[in-house]
């Protein structure tokens, strides 16, 4: 079963920004452009957060972690990035790598092709072993696959690579450093994943994901893939 490695950036737009139109529409559709024909960038993503229309998410799914490396060293980059910060950004992106792993077979539904990924974050002290929530993510993926009425489209979770800075791992409002865990999952529409949540089984699933973490965080994302 491979593992993809992927960069989540979530993103802060300028209070009233519509990137469907005009020069925001035109600098937006360029910096997906420039992002997506960088060597080893093999998908991108991109949509805005149900819960907080404010921001937008961007997924790049690379090859690996060096080809991201690598373009963020080229001279290129910081023109690159300027631009964004001028006309897009009203604050610094949330920018993290995740090594995600597929669910239980590989030639299951992409998440982030579904009409509305469902974006969980679980974050965790640095003490907390890895191999725990595996195993928990594990009977997860396997309880999932045996709901025979189940509209979910696609499920895939790792680790960040990076370590995790979160209210819940700090004291007194100050963040500390722990570690990530995040699961993408697709859904048909927001209605198929809310009455998920009001079925028998939602409770025994979500615990599953619940357990060991110090906090977590929700959106949903209506992503489209950049072409």
């Amino acid at each position: 079963m491979s593992t993809r490695t992927i960069e989540v950036a979530s993103i802060p737009l300028k209070p009233g920004l519509d990137l469907a139109t005009g020069a925001a529409k035109t600098a937006w559709q360029a910096s997906l452009a420039t992002t997506a024909r960088q060597q080893g960038a093999r998908a991108v993503f991109w949509g805005y957060e149900v819960e907080h229309p404010g921001n937008i998410q961007m997924v790049v799914e690379w090859d690996t972690l060096a080809s991201h490396e690598a373009f963020v060293a080229a001279p290129t980059y910081k023109p690159f990035m300027k631009t964004l910060e001028e006309e897009i950004f009203s604050g610094a992106p949330s920018i993290s790598h995740i090594e995600l792993r597929p669910a239980y077979a590989a030639d299951i539904p992409d998440p982030f092709t579904q009409p509305v990924t469902e974006c969980f974050r679980a974050y965790f002290p640095a003490s907390f072993p890895a191999s725990t929530y595996d195993a928990h993510f594990a009977t997860f993926q396997a309880a999932a696959a045996s709901i025979a009425d189940k509209a979910a489209g696609g499920l895939a979770g790792g680790w960040s690579v990076e370590p995790a800075r979160h209210e819940s791992l700090g004291a007194d409002g100050v963040p500390g450093v722990g570690k990530m865990f995040a699961v993408f999952i697709g859904w048909p529409s927001l209605e198929a994943h809310a009455r998920f949540k009001e079925s028998e089984h939602f409770e025994r699933m979500v615990e599953l994901l619940r357990k060991g973490l110090s906090g977590a965080e929700m959106v949903h994302v209506g992503f489209e893939r950049f072409k």
